[in-house]
């Protein structure tokens, strides 16, 4: 028979806080004198371990009724019924390892609702139930899925509000890959949050904030934040559709899985008729030098990609700042990141500063007809080969500025001696034909000019040691 406990007395409260040898945190169930606690708890295999684990959050959610409260899960066991958290309830998992066998996505959580995980020592698997078509389980929702936002699970461009996702750690279950669909999936949410999460080996996009455009609806005032990915399928962090957006402070590692489709590590990608109005990427580590590769090569295209190809309603305030990306290994003749470190793609006025790399083919790439960019104060080390330049505007390319960036090679790293016998080749700032009406200044390294109105100016801007070399094509 199912189990549920209601408690309301503050003594009590507290004693249900013990279940099996584990004690959340009180902050975390803190409740202010003079009003009540409303908690549900339910156990996993320690009662059952035949139990649906969703079928039991249900009931618990429905038991608290429509105003605040906690379902505390513990003990592990199987989902095999979606999970759907009302608004202002809070499900929260303290303990146990806990597979999925729903025949779609395994949780939603409704506006104001919350999914937090006492440690990561707790595990949300991905659903090994049959892919149905394309990624979508009997069910017709994405079978890749663990947690989505109720409102876009129900209907892709609907919105969202005030959902937050913390602590948990998502673990890959399936033998199959999708780059479609995404693990943790927030749609058009607004004021929404997704921190200190772990994505383990997961087979799709790991973490997505904007939903469909159709019904005029994109995310806002979203915070993504000191999560960590590795060993990620597909695209790690997804932008498509939002404004005012931070990712910042994020761990990525080893990213791509062998046979997987390749990896773009942070991915700001509208569709048509999405919106871009204000995303910031700070602060973030990419580390590739476990990067997965198979006989295609290495599974990671590129570190950051700003990619605004598809007409958008509006595309503005992408900046790019203060995150450093490794791309191979000291003893890496080559990179481990086969395309870009930074690509900047049919993109305007995006802002690149202040970022460190190293290693990398390509470090910082303009194509595709983008235009008034800024590049600036980054620091680029062993980056480029024989035929790939640490800075690149390519055919189309106008009226960008590259700025007071330092270009250098370590003679003690693998690939540092093949630049530096180049000869030089890691201090290549390089426009392609095409290009035109491009400015350069302060960057310690050799500009290539091929555009008539491009210019050099040749003094130093900053405190760079070393004035730059130009050469006109």
């Amino acid at each position: 028979m199912t189990k549920y406990t209601l408690i309301f007395a503050p003594i009590l409260f507290v004693a249900a806080l013990f279940i099996g040898d584990v004690l959340p945190s009180l902050d975390q169930f803190y409740v202010p004198p003079q009003q009540s606690a409303n908690v549900c708890r339910t156990e996993g295999l320690r009662m059952n371990g035949a139990a649906d684990i969703g079928a039991r959050i249900n009931a618990c959610d429905n038991k608290l009724g429509p105003g605040e409260g906690v379902i505390i899960v513990s003990g592990g066991g199987n989902i095999s019924t979606r999970a759907v958290v009302s608004p202002r309830h809070t499900l929260s998992f303290v303990s146990g390892v806990y597979t999925a066998s729903t025949p779609g996505s395994v949780m939603y959580l409704k506006d104001s609702a919350t999914l937090r995980c006492e440690s990561w020592d707790v595990v949300l698997q991905e659903s090994t139930a049959a892919n149905a078509n394309s990624g979508i389980g009997a069910d017709g929702t994405p079978i890749y899925t663990i947690v989505q936002d109720f409102a876009g699970g129900t209907r892709n461009g609907d919105a969202s509000n005030n959902i937050k996702i913390s602590g948990c750690h998502f673990k890959g279950a399936r033998r199959d890959f999708n780059s479609a669909y995404q693990t943790a999936a927030l749609g058009n949410c607004r004021d929404c949050s997704a921190t200190g999460n772990y994505f383990d080996h997961t087979n799709t996009i790991g973490l997505q904030i904007g939903g469909g455009a159709a019904y005029g609806n994109f995310a806002s005032n979203v915070t993504l934040d000191n999560n960590t990915f590795r060993g990620v399928a597909s695209q790690n962090l997804a932008v498509t559709n939002g404004a005012g957006i931070k990712v910042t402070n994020n761990r990525f590692y080893a990213p791509g899985a062998p046979g997987g489709p390749g990896v773009t590590v942070i991915d700001v990608e509208p569709n048509t008729g999405d919106t871009i109005d204000g995303v910031d990427i700070a602060q973030n580590l990419i580390d590739a030098t476990d990067s997965a590769g198979d006989s295609g090569g290495w599974k990671t295209t590129n570190a950051i990609a700003i990619n605004a190809g598809n007409p958008t309603k509006k595309f503005a305030g992408v900046v790019v700042h203060d995150n450093i990306i490794i791309a191979g290994r000291k003893t890496d003749v080559g990179s481990r990141i086969s395309y870009s470190n930074i690509l900047i793609r049919s993109a305007s006025k995006v802002i690149v500063r202040d970022n460190k790399m190293n290693h990398g083919s390509r470090c910082i790439l303009l194509d595709t007809d983008s235009s008034e960019n800024l590049i600036e104060h980054n620091t680029i080390e062993n980056c480029g080969s024989g035929s790939t330049y640490p800075i690149n505007l390519q055919t189309g390319t106008t009226r960008n500025r590259i700025l007071d960036n330092i270009l250098t090679a370590d003679p003690s790293d693998a690939m540092g001696v093949v630049l530096l016998n180049a000869p030089h080749r890691e201090r290549s700032i390089v426009e392609d034909a095409g290009a035109d009406d491009n400015f350069f200044s302060g960057n310690a390294g050799d500009v290539s000019l091929a555009g008539k109105r491009s210019r050099v100016e040749t003094q130093p801007r900053q405190r760079n040691s070393t004035s730059p070399g130009v050469r006109r094509n």
